[in-house]
């Protein structure tokens, strides 16, 4: 899930999209509509790594959240 914050924490938009190349690019194009962004991601490597990668190939700024601090969101 995707979840679009405004610099406060206000919940702006979300979306869920597919753990695969074809919902990273649906998520890619998601994120476009919000200009520049920098992109929290829950620190889950083994899951997260390539949708980072390709985060980071597209020129958005990556962030890793710690486990525990999702655990409330």
């Amino acid at each position: 899930m995707l979840v679009a914050v405004d610099p406060l924490g206000k919940r702006l938009a979300e979306l869920t999209v597919a753990a695969r190349p074809v919902g990273h690019l649906k998520a890619f194009a998601w994120l476009h509509g919000f200009g520049p962004v920098l992109v929290a991601v829950e620190d889950c490597r083994h899951l997260t790594r390539r949708f980072e990668a390709d985060l980071l190939n597209r020129g958005h700024a990556v962030v890793r959240v710690h486990t525990r601090l999702m655990a409330g969101a």
